[in-house]
């Protein structure tokens, strides 16, 4: 596919998901911003939830990933988190004063991190990647009720079965947390809990 780019005189507002606004400013006074689209379009890039439910198998309370923007086969994911008072774990997290538990963080990382590793699977692979090891990994600042999570996950490496992939959240463009994850290719139905074969097998 050809390289397009567009280039912007001036300031720019764009509407994003429920209504809110992202403003992106000149980078520098008298300089173009200009954006390089190596894909079709916007709207073809971006996964609706029931696409999602196709490649994750998490489910509420625990699926922390919205909508994904874009996936370049084999390379990369980012992912979109929004932060609602209405999540359950802010009833208890924390009184008068609400932050999204890091852990739950990590985990919308883990799960576009997935979708990364998931998209470099070759014809006829199949399997759920699943969290085997978390590198060099920071949180930055706290995520908040109202706060949109642009989560970005790039494919370093496949090999045997196991996938490192960078990740970095971001809100409004500040660092959120970032680190390495090692993820592994987990069987497509796991095992029951009670020691037998997991719903579906024979």
């Amino acid at each position: 596919m050809s390289k397009s780019k567009v280039s912007l005189a001036r300031p720019f507002r764009v509407d994003c998901n429920q209504g809110r606004n992202l403003e992106l400013e000149h980078l520098r006074s008298g300089f173009d911003l200009t954006f390089e689209l190596w894909h079709l379009t916007l709207t073809t890039s971006m996964m609706d939830i029931d696409e999602i439910l196709k490649n994750l198998p998490h489910a509420f309370p625990l699926r922390m990933i919205d909508r994904v923007l874009e996936i370049e086969k084999g390379k990369k994911a980012i992912a979109l988190k929004n932060v609602s008072i209405d999540e359950p774990y802010f009833l208890g997290h924390f009184q008068n004063n609400p932050v999204m538990p890091g852990v739950l963080i990590l985990e919308a990382m883990a799960q576009t991190g997935g979708l990364a590793f998931q998209s470099s699977f070759e014809k006829g692979e199949e399997g759920i990647p699943v969290l085997a090891r978390i590198e060099e990994f920071r949180w930055k600042r706290e995520a908040i009720p109202g706060d949109q999570i642009i989560i970005e996950a790039e494919v370093l490496h496949v090999f045997s079965g196991l996938g490192k992939v960078r990740v970095m959240a971001r809100v409004g463009g500040e660092p959120v947390a970032e680190g390495t994850l090692v993820l592994a290719r987990g069987p497509l139905t796991p095992p029951s809990p009670l020691g037998g074969e997991g719903k579906g097998e024979g």
